[in-house]
This record gives C-alpha cells, sequence and structure tokens, in this order.
C-alpha cells in the first residue's frame, strides 16, 4: 500500500465559499533514474500556480501528487485512486509513454481531462485520439522528425539509431526515418533502463556511420554519453539526438562529454523572449539552478490551465466546458508563442537546432540555433477522427 500512496495533498490557496476549488491529479515519476525528470514537471508546475498566487484562473487549488515510480500499473492505480476517492477534475504531470498509455482509458471512462505534460505516444494522437487528452509538450516523433530533415538538408548519408525499447524509443525512430533520406545502417533498442553501453558502441564503431540519433533519456543518457566519449568513437562519429535525449538536467553531469551534439527542440532556456526570460530567471530563483525542458513544460502546463479556467469562469469540473476552454485559452508560453493545438490536440510548434556549446560563465548550454521548421504539425493527425 505504501506504493499507492499518495506524495501529499496540497491545499492551494484558501477555500472559496463561492466555488468549489479545483482538483489536479499530479501523476508522474518523482523516484529511480527518471526522477529527476519528473521532479522537474513537478518544480515547473508549483511555479507557474506559485506566480498565480497558489490559484488557477482565479480558483482555489488542491494538488494532488503520486510517484508512479515509472511502473504503469502503480500510475493506474494512483489515477484510479485521485479520480474515485479525490474526485479529481483532471489528470496531468505524466512523464513517460507507457505510463500515460496505462491511465488514459480510466481518466477517459471518468469522463475526466488528461493533460500530458511529456509523454506524446503515437496512439493518442492519431486512431486511438480521444476529444478529452491533450499534450502541452510534443507527439514524440515530432523532434526526430525536424532532426532528420536537417540532417538531410546538411547532407548527412549514413546515421546509426539508438533508443530504449519501448513506446517512446520506437515512435522516436520512426519519426526520424519518416524525414531522413540516408541511410540507416544500423538500428539497437536497449532495455528501458541499460546503463552499460559497451555493446551498442561496438556496433556503432564497425558500422562507421556519419553520425548517430540516440534518444535516451536522463541516467541512460548520462551514462551513454560518458561512454562515448570515453571509446574514442567521438572523435569521427558526431552525435544527434532528440529533445529529450539531451536536456538542461544532463549537461552539468555529463560535462565536455556533450560538446558539439545537437538536438531539435521547441525549447531551451536560452530561447530568448519575454515569457522564457521570466520564467528562466524565477525558475533560478525559487530552485537555485537552470531550468530544463521538463520544468519548461510543467510550468507551461500551468499557464494553459490559468488560461483555460480563467476563460471558463474559474470552474473545471465540467469536462466539456474545459475542453472548450482548452482549445480557446491562447495561452502564454516560454516558446515564443501561444499554445495552440492541432486537430488531434497535440500540439503545433516551431522546432529549432540547438548545440551543446559554452556559456559565457563556461558552464555548457544548448545553445538556440536556425529554425529547422515552423509550425510543424505531427504525422499523425490525420488519423484522428473527433469532433473538436
Amino acid at each position: 500500500m505504501r506504493a499507492l500512496a499518495l506524495g501529499c495533498v496540497v491545499a492551494c490557496g484558501l477555500a472559496s465559499a463561492q466555488a468549489e476549488p479545483v482538483r489536479i491529479g499530479f501523476v508522474t515519476t518523482l523516484s529511480g533514474p527518471q526522477g529527476l525528470l519528473g521532479e522537474e514537471i513537478l518544480n515547473g508546475f508549483k511555479l507557474g500556480l506559485s506566480e498565480h498566487g497558489g490559484k488557477l484562473g482565479g480558483a482555489d487549488v488542491v494538488l494532488l501528487q503520486g510517484d508512479d515510480q515509472l511502473k504503469p500499473e502503480i500510475a493506474r492505480q494512483l489515477t484510479e485512486q485521485m479520480l474515485v476517492r479525490d474526485h479529481a477534475d483532471l489528470i496531468t504531470g505524466v512523464l513517460n509513454s507507457s505510463v500515460l498509455l496505462a491511465i488514459a482509458r480510466p481518466v477517459f471512462d471518468a469522463g475526466k481531462i488528461l493533460i500530458s505534460s511529456n509523454a506524446g505516444p503515437s496512439q493518442l494522437a492519431g486512431s486511438q485520439c480521444n476529444e478529452n487528452f491533450f499534450d502541452i509538450a510534443a507527439q514524440n516523433d515530432a523532434s526526430p522528425e525536424a532532426m532528420g530533415q536537417y540532417l538531410t538538408k546538411k547532407g548527412v548519408k549514413r546515421i546509426f539509431l539508438l533508443a530504449p525499447n519501448y513506446q517512446a524509443g520506437k515512435d522516436k525512430m520512426a519519426g526520424f526515418k519518416r524525414s531522413f533520406r540516408g541511410e540507416i545502417v544500423g538500428e539497437v533498442y536497449t532495455p528501458f533502463d541499460q546503463l552499460d553501453y559497451a555493446g551498442p558502441i561496438a556496433e556503432i564503431r564497425r558500422a562507421a556511420p556519419d553520425g548517430v540519433f540516440q534518444f535516451l533519456p536522463g541516467a541512460t543518457g548520462i551514462a551513454f554519453l560518458k561512454q562515448w566519449q570515453q571509446s574514442g568513437v567521438d572523435k569521427t562519429v558526431k552525435l544527434f539526438t532528440d529533445r529529450g535525449g539531451l536536456d538542461e538536467t544532463m549537461l552539468g553531469a555529463v560535462g565536455d562529454a556533450a560538446d558539439g551534439a545537437q538536438t531539435a527542440s521547441s525549447w531551451s532556456n536560452t530561447m530568448v523572449n519575454e515569457q522564457n526570460a521570466q520564467f528562466v530567471s524565477a525558475y533560478q530563483a525559487a530552485y537555485h539552478r537552470l531550468p530544463s525542458l521538463y520544468a519548461a513544460q510543467g510550468y507551461d502546463t500551468a499557464l494553459l490551465l490559468n488560461a483555460a479556467i480563467a476563460r471558463n469562469g474559474g470552474k473545471a469540473g465540467d469536462a466539456a466546458s474545459l475542453r472548450a476552454a482548452l482549445m480557446a485559452a491562447n495561452a502564454p508560453s516560454v516558446r515564443g508563442h501561444p499554445i495552440s493545438f492541432g486537430p488531434n490536440h497535440f500540439p503545433v510548434d516551431d522546432y529549432y537546432l540547438m548545440t551543446v556549446s559554452r556559456a559565457v560563465d563556461g558552464t555548457h548550454q544548448l545553445a538556440t540555433g536556425e529554425l529547422i521548421v515552423a509550425r510543424q504539425q505531427d504525422a499523425y493527425a490525420a488519423q484522428c477522427k473527433m469532433a473538436n
């Protein structure tokens, strides 16, 4: 039962005599090798909440936290507990695609809204789309598609693929292959929690590609990058990755092992816009470190809910009215443009080239470079048949 216990129940703001508080179930990964990434999502969300006085859209908030431990069965039970016992109005915060797929059906069956703060599996973008599902982050394939387009444009001919063997890893490699016009000289899918990459690196060495496109998030990516540098293969083979395969939480841990690596992303803390500058400054003040992509997505989740709930008169209990408000919210974003959704309720975004380089203070950063693709709609939207 300890594993199923809610991490905390926090009442944010004073109880209102005029309206019921908005009850938000926040299910994410807060322990294990990916725990830092879920913590970043939660930190970003709480920062957005605090900037609105502990309210969203003028409504008091009850925040129900649960650690899914990166286990779909635990996530499902936490979600059911939040919906049935705690009467959550909506569920958000999810990090992992397999976890998201496990909790989607209970949320939809309960007639509630599910907002992903990171995971973007292809099923929920396409044939299994649902009117009550929204994704604030990206469809899994989107960033890899942008990187595939970029490498094709630059004339890169031979690429080796490396990813963990689960939904997001498969989606991301599918996205890359959809847009890359060169040759795939090797493709390896590792156990999700693998930390020894001697075997895959040996395969890469034998294949002698122009580059490697990998998606290895969190602790797995840190382990790979360190071993990549130690192997010496980094001297002859270029490293490319997905927005989640190289993020700000990893840079301090790997040092110069990531130097020159490139990714495609809709955000980094070096992006120049007023909303992002305010967010980065506030996050540093609150948590004494630069925010990551995951923190930015948690923060954008709060911005979206604030705008939508305000538009909905401070209420979130009725899914139909909240759904309409989410679509029409026109919420601000750290990405430099208002959040907008496609017909499958996934974001329509810009993707930029990001390169690991040294900041003025000597620390590593993801420097924002050229725009690769503007307002990209994911590849599965045409398969989604629903009335918005």
